[in-house]
């Protein structure tokens, strides 16, 4: 097999398997070989294999050099050639193993690069397919379709697509479709012109310029409404945007990253959505699995969660009993709900070290009360909105938090079920 070996000061350091299709080396924590060292930048290069050979691609400001050349684009590589990035030395070989001196790489084991991909932490099947559908759509512009219920990650996936991509020193825009007013939406998303409208005193560029040469993430596409879609999918086609009120087109070059917690097949069979847009959109899609189908999640993401929020210096940790409860739990509000379940848990356990099931307070969306009766869930969940806004006194932010899902995502269901902003009194 061959090996990578890793030189310092001309002195071996570390040897490793070329026994992945791709590989990325770089200072981020998302990189499969990671180097600590000012000179290298995040995503520094990328390794792949190609009919029995190894091609390389430099991803970095500071440069990649095979045989003392700086490379500008995808190079073939032989055995034996040099390859320098910032201070090291990366020779292809299959020499034996040489000493370990020191641990200046630090090499992750199989394990530790599977649980993690920036921000999103998992080791289920499903989380690793993710994984690697995100590395293999973020070596080309690729429209993506990020699908999965509320609270699953979809932005955190659209980031690290991004993060992973050639854009990734660029803009990244996050948008939500489904928080924004109909009349606001198409000003927002390509902008106006001065007087297009009552109120527009001065030019406004929108996303789309904003995200000029990034990655643009519309989250919640479903709920754009029907006659701006034809706009949005002029302008994936032709890379143009015309403000509001404006006379001419821009060019824009941006990456496209969409995300929905609805079913647009069923939303375009029932005319709801555009199916040429459908199209346009769904070119790769990544299905993200909501937590309770993934039980195998809640402890990785339970340790980060609890590292992540813990304002003490105290390592705290949750009793057998406490996980049994957060692993019966439905959890639909996915990993934002585990979130927020965490946090109030942290809160509530004053300065002990162990949280216990008692300190878990979890809400239950489609948990109906004897005055219910034989609603359908749709009615369950409307009822549930109401009650959680009558019990935080309207406040949407505390609902929102109760019923553990986003603030946008109350907002989307108040309208959809046509809960009027002061029916919870």
């Amino acid at each position: 097999m061959v090996h990578l070996v890793f030189f310092k000061d001309g002195q071996p350091i570390l040897k490793r398997p070329l026994d992945h299709q791709q590989m990325t080396i770089g200072r981020d924590a998302s990189c499969d070989i990671q180097l600590t060292h000012p000179e290298i930048s995040r995503q520094h290069c990328l390794l792949e294999k190609q009919n029995g050979s190894f091609a390389i691609t430099d991803l970095s400001r500071n440069g990649t050099y095979v045989n003392e050349k700086r490379i500008r684009n995808q190079t073939l590589l032989e055995l034996n050639d040099a390859v320098q990035v910032g201070p090291w030395s990366l020779l292809f070989s299959v020499e034996e193993n040489p000493p370990q001196e020191e641990t200046i790489v630090k090499d992750k084991s199989r394990q530790k690069k599977e649980e993690q991909l920036g921000q999103m932490i998992g080791t289920s099947s499903s989380m690793k397919e993710v994984f690697d559908l995100i590395r293999k759509a973020s070596q080309s512009d690729v429209t993506v379709c990020l699908i999965g219920e509320s609270g699953t990650g979809k932005e955190l996936a659209a980031r690290s697509v991004h993060d992973l991509s050639s854009r990734r020193d660029r803009p990244f825009v996050a948008v939500n479709c489904g928080a924004i007013p109909e009349n606001l939406i198409e000003s927002l998303l390509f902008g106006h012109e001065k007087g297009s409208f009552t109120g527009a005193s001065d030019r406004h560029q929108g996303v789309f310029e904003e995200a000029n040469h990034g990655t643009l993430f519309l989250d919640e596409i479903g709920e754009m409404p029907f006659d701006l879609q034809t706009r949005l999918l002029r302008v994936l086609e032709t890379q143009t945007i015309r403000r509001v009120g404006g006379r001419v087109d821009t060019k824009v070059n941006v990456r496209l990253v969409a995300a929905t917690n609805r079913d647009l097949k069923q939303l375009t069979v029932k005319e709801l959505f555009r199916q040429d847009l459908f199209y346009r959109l769904y070119i790769f899609p990544i299905h993200l699995s909501p937590l309770r189908e993934r039980q195998e999640d809640i402890a990785c993401l339970t340790k980060h969660f609890l590292k992540m929020l813990n304002a003490t210096t105290n390592p705290i940790s949750f009793s057998e009993e406490a996980m049994c409860k957060l692993k019966a739990h439905e959890w639909k509000g996915n990993v934002r709900e585990l979130k927020n379940v965490i946090q109030r848990a942290l809160l509530m356990i004053n300065e002990a070290t162990v949280i216990d099931a008692e300190n878990i307070e979890l809400t239950n969306l489609t948990e109906t009360s004897p005055q219910v009766g034989e609603l359908k869930l749709g009615e369950q969940e409307k009822m549930s909105i109401i009650e959680a806004l009558r019990k935080m006194r309207g406040n949407h932010s505390k609902a929102a938090r109760h019923l553990g899902v986003a603030r946008t995502t109350l907002a989307s269901k108040m309208k959809r079920y046509q809960i009027a902003p002061r029916s919870w009194k």
